[in-house]
């Protein structure tokens, strides 16, 4: 919360630090608090689970990472890669590009893994055009997140490199 920050810390406004500062009268009064927490629990047999929707998403979340998750809504729910079939190296390159320090974590099976749980993180279709499968072409390999705009019957070139999004002449069409 905002309560607390560097003008108001919680040894200013409790006049002592918590768990640190006690008395042996508060750390009594403490571990009967969570005892009997226990004891209700076990007694009336407690459950709280959390809805397996919000849990596999933020499961997916924690797969994808902070980086990942924001330069793909960036490049592609709000940018120009949506429905458009790109290249998965070049996708893996322009990633690093922008976040050199993760180089580490990712190669072409972890983007790909990644843009798959970003699709369905996201709600798009991943290479709906070929039901899922492969989009490959000279030896390359394709990946198309598409929106419900998208038209599998109309044709699309293939781009390799992701600097072509960040020409100015692009932006002006």
């Amino acid at each position: 919360t905002d309560f607390y920050g560097k003008d108001r810390t919680p040894s200013q406004y409790f006049g002592h630090n918590l768990f640190q500062d006690w008395t042996k009268r508060q750390w009594n009064l403490w571990l009967n608090l969570i005892m009997q927490s226990c004891q209700l629990y076990l007694k009336y047999k407690l459950s709280y689970e959390i809805p397996r929707k919000q849990l596999d998403m933020r499961l997916k979340r924690l797969d994808l990472g902070d980086n990942f998750l924001d330069w793909m809504d960036v490049k592609f729910l709000d940018g120009p890669c949506i429905n458009r079939e790109i290249n998965k190296i070049a996708i893996l390159n322009d990633f690093i590009k922008e976040y050199p320090s993760d180089r580490k974590y990712y190669n072409a099976r972890i983007i790909k893994k990644k843009l798959k749980v970003y699709a369905d993180y996201r709600e798009l279709d991943y290479n709906v055009r070929v039901q899922g499968e492969r989009i490959t072409s000279s030896g390359k390999e394709y990946i198309c997140l598409s929106d419900a705009k998208y038209n599998p019957n109309q044709s699309t070139h293939k781009i390799d490199d992701l600097s072509f999004f960040s020409d100015p002449e692009f932006a002006t069409h």
